[in-house]
């Protein structure tokens, strides 16, 4: 069975001690590769899951931080250590090294990425006001060297926006492991991708609170 258009469906298998991830990451995917984590580290108390990238063909940047997210949560509070074993797909292999996908995975494995992009910021991890506003400051530095077709206005309130998310992060959603951020450009469509992501309470769990 396929998704739309023919994109591989994603599949996320729970083998002993293994999360074997396979086809598309496409929306929501994450859901099941947290559900997946939840079992092995709470319910059977596996104290090193392996995460099998090994057969994705495709993924997301904003699926990739959430599931980040989790894995750094369960590493941190829960003490439980995870190895990647990366895509076999040349180019996704590559994006996991670049973006620090497989750092932020398996830290003890792999190094923060060293590539001095021009276009695109990698994936970092915000603990405090000054990683997070380094971070959004040099977000903006890129897209100010990369494009000319931002007004004033339009720049300033990009910048006000990436500041209020990213800030919501440390302030509302009371999570442990602070944030990620990560940007990416794609100059044929001259779009900039943001995602921001965290293991926090939940927009509405915190709407909950003032309403």
């Amino acid at each position: 069975m396929t998704i739309e258009y023919g994109v591989p469906e994603f599949r996320c298998i729970k083998d002993q001690n293994r999360i074997k991830l396979s086809g598309v990451m496409e929306f929501n995917s994450y859901n099941k590769v947290g559900e997946h984590i939840y079992t092995l580290s709470e319910r059977n108390n596996v104290k090193k899951i392996i995460i099998d990238f090994s057969a994705v063909e495709g993924v997301k940047n904003c699926e990739m931080l959430a599931v980040i997210a989790i894995i750094i949560n369960y590493r941190e509070q829960k003490n439980t250590d995870f190895e990647l074993l990366l895509p076999k797909n040349e180019y996704l292999n590559r994006l996991f090294h670049n973006a620090n996908y497989a750092h932020y995975i398996d830290p003890l494995t792999f190094k923060k990425s060293s590539l001095d992009s021009i276009s695109n910021f990698p994936a970092k991890r915000f603990l405090n006001d000054d990683e997070r506003n380094q971070y959004v400051s040099e977000i903006m530095e890129i897209i100010l060297q990369t494009t000319n077709e931002l007004s004033r206005d339009s720049f300033r309130n990009l910048e006000w926006a990436l500041n209020e998310i990213t800030d919501n992060v440390l302030v509302h959603s009371k999570s442990k492991i602070g944030g990620l951020i990560q940007m990416t450009q794609f100059p044929k469509s001259k779009i900039f991708e943001f995602t921001v992501a965290d293991f926090g309470i939940g927009i509405p769990r915190t709407l909950e609170r003032a309403y």
